[in-house]
């Protein structure tokens, strides 16, 4: 299986578009986005299952990860624009779109800024809305005041972004044990 995970490419303002290819160059393009937090890597299982049924899937690094350059104040509607030019690089008109969690957002971005080029679009374990007397429920403690601070105290968001990241640089084997056990039981059971 051709399998690349150390591409670049230079958008047209210079900055660097790291991305993962799986599969052959001439199979049906699937673009992997990965989740928060993430980076290329984690289209891995996405790319070996596209790569058995004859597909190409290739996962960009979103500014500021992995081999990307960062965009400071970006936001999701300004992601259509990279994959439009890096897809002009790469010769690719027509693909499908396959937002994974957080990455969802920005799948569904894409689709909705250039109907033309997307075929089609899945989003696999992306946030559901939160606002019902079902989800809020579901929200433990810890959720429930994150959710509280991301709508209205943006500098502590800042802040726990700047935490959660150092966490992950710290060891990212003790980061991940610990989110595993925020998640609900039946989730742990899988």
């Amino acid at each position: 299986m051709p399998i690349n995970t150390e591409n670049e490419l230079r958008l047209p303002d210079g900055r660097r578009l790291g991305y993962a290819s799986y599969g052959p160059d001439d199979g049906w393009p699937v673009l992997f986005f990965h989740g928060i937090p993430g980076s290329r890597h984690s289209s891995h299982s996405a790319g070996v299952v596209g790569e058995s049924h004859g597909a190409r899937v290739i996962a960009f690094d979103r500014p500021g990860y992995g081999l990307s350059d960062p965009l400071p104040g970006r936001e999701i509607h300004d992601w259509p624009q990279d994959v439009v030019d890096a897809l002009d690089v790469l010769s690719i008109e027509r693909f499908s779109v396959f937002g994974y969690s957080g990455g969802g957002p920005f799948g569904l971005a894409t689709a909705a800024a250039m109907p033309e080029r997307v075929a089609s679009m899945a989003t696999v374990s992306r946030m559901g809305p939160l606002d019902t007397p079902e989800a809020e429920a579901r929200l433990t403690r810890e959720q429930r005041f994150r959710r509280f601070v991301t709508a209205r105290l943006s500098p502590i968001v800042r802040f726990q972004t700047w935490q959660v990241t150092r966490s992950i640089r710290r060891d990212v084997g003790s980061f991940l044990m610990e989110r595993a056990e925020t998640v609900p039981m039946e989730d742990r059971m899988q």
